[in-house]
């Protein structure tokens, strides 16, 4: 860095502000106005990475992602990586779900072939699942678990066929529903574990961080904006939120990064 704050300590700032976002945490206002002005004297790809952050954790989303956003565009797996944990930790679902297919293909990493299979599965796209599973495998090795990420693979494959010929339903009114729980989980801040399209038609998602009087609102919530979307109309289709719970009986693989 050639003039200005150092990148040592602009990176020591990225570190305490990644710290406070998992903890979901802030910064009072007099601390957040000093580091900002410090930051913003000298802008450079690593103080701007650290001002994203800063928005992050002070509750200005839009602003912490307009930079990140720009790895849309460019070659920086780097400004990728951060963009998709920052989307990850705001629970910025949506956008989370909108840009994993062009990062994946912009980026051809575990992480984001991961990233872009984990919203196939759950918007019911057994085509792009099946794809990004294979992209995903075709970068493991066998000491990271290829032949167990092909079983899961087929694991998964089953599960959304059994889903489909249990409820009947279109893939458009999968990601109808799909689209009403991840919002429903971008408003409540709501952390996921496991998320399943069990045989029995239910779409299920576990809640690693809130209550159970918070989880049972969001089902309520959640069966009111249902009954509403006259597109689930002639459908069979189940949803709800749990608890933390193994929803995968005998999952093979977990992603390792």
């Amino acid at each position: 860095m050639a003039a200005g704050i150092p990148l040592e300590k602009a990176q020591k700032y990225v570190e305490q502000f990644n710290a406070l976002l998992l903890d979901q945490e802030g910064l009072d206002p007099f601390t957040e106005k000093k580091i900002r002005e410090e930051l913003s004297a000298s802008p450079t790809p690593v103080t701007n990475i650290a001002l994203s952050y800063l928005d992050a954790i002070t509750g200005k989303i839009d602003s912490a992602l307009r930079y990140l956003r720009v790895s849309l565009d460019v070659n920086d797996v780097t400004l990728a990586m951060h963009y998709h944990h920052i989307l990850l930790n705001t629970f910025s679902y949506n956008e989370l779900r909108d840009v994993c297919v062009p990062l994946a293909k912009k980026y051809r990493t575990k992480l984001f072939s991961h990233n872009a299979y984990s919203w196939a599965y759950r918007y019911g796209d057994r085509e792009q699942l099946e794809f990004y599973m294979d992209e995903h495998i075709k970068l493991l090795s066998e000491s990271e678990g290829r032949s167990n990420a092909m079983k899961h693979k087929e694991e998964l494959l089953a599960e959304m066929d059994n889903f489909y010929n249990a409820t009947q339903c279109s893939k458009e009114q999968v990601q109808t529903l799909a689209s009403i729980i991840w919002t429903l989980l971008s408003e409540y801040k709501a952390t996921t574990g496991f998320v399943q399209l069990s045989g029995s038609g239910c779409y299920v998602v576990d809640i690693k961080n809130l209550e159970p009087k918070a989880i049972a609102k969001m089902n309520f919530d959640l069966a009111d904006r249902v009954c509403a979307e006259t597109k689930l109309d002639d459908c069979s289709l189940l949803a709800r939120f749990s608890s933390p719970r193994q929803l995968h009986t005998g999952v093979s693989y977990h992603v390792g990064n």
